[in-house]
């Protein structure tokens, strides 16, 4: 969408009004696609606290591990960095019962700064060719391991055009 075109060119206000553009034009659907996305332009747009309210109304309807882990990517911009190590450690637990893709889980961690657990969680990934990998290059979450070796590396592996 329109919305994530903005978020990923890291134009956070403009992809806030089409986000509400798109909700004016009919009900948002109450998932990660829906009011997930305006949590996460809240997140990295600098409303961190904002977001946190706003993941944790929309896990009330969708547990998915991925708003969790947005969840957590919140809490740690926002200055909640044990809550959002706690929300990690949750996420740990519940990928013994279901699947939490190590992607998901990189961002938190490289917002903690834990450079070292974000590139294994993106490793995993590309070894299991989590889909989601794509958005390696341009995500906001991983602006911390730019400029790392590693994160070049990674690109190079996964043969992104330079």
């Amino acid at each position: 969408t329109i919305v994530n075109v903005f978020y990923y060119a890291r134009r956070f206000d403009e992809a806030l009004e089409h986000h509400r553009r798109m909700v004016a034009l009919g009900e948002p659907n109450d998932t990660l696609g829906g009011i997930g996305d305006r949590a996460r332009l809240l997140e990295q747009g600098g409303r961190a606290a904002e977001a946190v309210g706003e993941y944790r109304a929309v896990l009330a309807l969708d547990d998915d591990p991925r708003l969790r882990a947005g969840l957590a990517c919140a809490l740690a911009l926002s200055g909640a960095a044990d809550e959002a190590r706690a929300e990690l450690a949750a996420l740990e637990q519940l990928s013994a019962e279901r699947h939490v893709p190590p992607y998901a889980l990189a961002g938190p961690l490289a917002l903690l700064g834990d450079l070292d657990g974000a590139f294994a969680r993106l490793e995993q990934a590309n070894a299991t060719h989590d889909r989601a990998m794509v958005y390696m290059r341009v995500n906001p979450r991983f602006d911390a391991l730019r400029g790392d070796a590693r994160f070049d590396a990674l690109l190079a592996r996964m043969k992104f055009p330079g």
